[in-house]
């Protein structure tokens, strides 16, 4: 619980020097935005135990159904008492409510299980015999915090092969326009000015959003003759193997350019999307976006917010050349009340964008060098502040 959010206890990912654990965290949670899976969780050692012991001393009968219950909730997860919503790794209060994390964050200084408001027992900022935390911000309970197990975890276990995907059910919709656009020779995009807009997807009850941006550039009459062609491009290997899984299931041919693949099988990729008009996309990463003239190509999915600007300039560069001859639409895919949203959001706030770096880099970061930053390094805090629980309603 790092004090409540205090960015100067030692294992908060809020604190400077947590920085790699911080972008270890905001990646799996994108990555979650993508592809369905889970972080394996474990007690660590006896943890749980010497939480049972503590109750058992407070008072609770070791031989009773609620110590039995609460012991097993601890090890395995169960239902929140106040919100009624399933989490993995409930909060035990010292009155013995198992509550989900949202619920505990809504008091610091009592329990919030309806009727119960027992008083936590709060430790003063003017104490300064923390070991974890030299410099605390504010009062913090010290019974709760000191009552919670800790757990381990395993990396993000990704189930690509499982995922049912919006993001994806709405690009091959797409894709079926298009295709159906190609059987039609001759057909021509019309010219339009440039623009960029948030639009809401219609065609599917997902949560997706897209932000577009056509880009206009000079096209003659020979366009008639030339197919529709797409870029696919993602930064997860696992989200990459979604798409293509869902692309074969709709009959729609691509080529792909990613790692691991050899470089050998890269350039024969390549020359498939450039020499087959039947191959309508190129499904790629960021290991392919440098150096290719893709100037025929008319559309570029994205999809998700990419982390570096300079990647997602470099990928839409691939279609947007000298030379090209018809106009270019780019569409970012994002998951509705995510950390995606958030991404988008920060970059349409240009003021800021301008204080987040200046605010970042006056404080001191004693945890190791780090290399190129971006925009959204910066705002990693922000990002992790405003994480919650995704709301779900399950039927039975």
């Amino acid at each position: 619980m790092a004090d409540w959010n205090d960015p100067s206890h030692v294992e908060s990912l809020l604190n400077p020097k947590q920085w790699k654990f911080r972008g270890t965290t905001i990646m799996n949670v994108r990555l979650s935005c993508c592809v369905a899976g889970h972080i394996k969780v474990t007690d660590a050692g006896q943890d749980i135990q010497e939480t049972m012991d503590i109750l058992a001393q407070q008072g609770l009968d070791p031989l009773s159904e609620e110590y039995v219950l609460i012991k097993f909730s601890l090890l395995n997860g169960c239902y929140c008492l106040r919100c009624k919503d399933w989490c993995r790794l409930p909060v035990i209060t010292p009155c013995r409510h198992l509550l989900c994390l949202d619920c505990v964050a809504l008091d610091s200084e009592k329990c919030t299980f309806p009727g119960c408001d027992n008083p936590y027992e709060m430790q003063s900022p003017e104490i300064l015999t923390r070991p974890e935390n030299p410099n605390p911000k504010w009062p913090v309970p010290k019974d709760l915090i000191e009552l919670q197990p800790s757990y381990k975890q395993d990396a993000w276990d990704p189930d690509w092969q499982s995922t049912s995907s919006s993001k994806v059910a709405y690009l091959i919709e797409c894709l079926k326009v298009l295709q159906e656009s190609n059987i039609k020779i001759g057909y021509c995009l019309d010219e339009k000015d440039d623009r960029k807009t948030f639009i809401n997807s219609q065609k599917s009850p997902c949560s997706v959003f897209t932000y577009q941006e056509t880009a206009t550039r000079p096209y003659g009459e020979s366009c008639n003759m030339l197919p529709e062609k797409v870029i696919i491009f993602s930064q997860f290997l696992e989200h990459i193997h979604v798409i293509e899984q869902q692309l074969a299931i709709a009959g729609i041919r691509y080529a792909g350019m990613y790692s691991p693949m050899h470089s050998c099988n890269k350039m024969k990729s390549l020359l498939i999307f450039q020499q087959d008009p039947n191959c309508m996309a190129l499904l790629m990463d960021g290991s392919a976006a440098l150096g290719l003239d893709l100037s025929f190509v008319t559309h570029v999915f994205l999809m998700e917010p990419i982390w570096d600007r300079s990647m997602e300039e470099q990928v839409i560069s691939r279609a947007h050349r000298m030379g090209a001859t018809r106009p270019i639409y780019v569409e970012t895919l994002a998951m509705r009340g995510t950390i995606e949203e958030q991404m988008l959001k920060f970059l349409q706030d240009a003021s800021a964008c301008r204080r987040m770096p200046r605010a970042e880099s006056s404080k001191t970061d004693h945890g190791g060098s780090r290399g190129h930053r971006t925009l959204h390094d910066f705002a990693e805090s922000n990002y992790l502040a405003e994480l919650s629980f995704v709301r779900t309603n399950v039927k039975a």
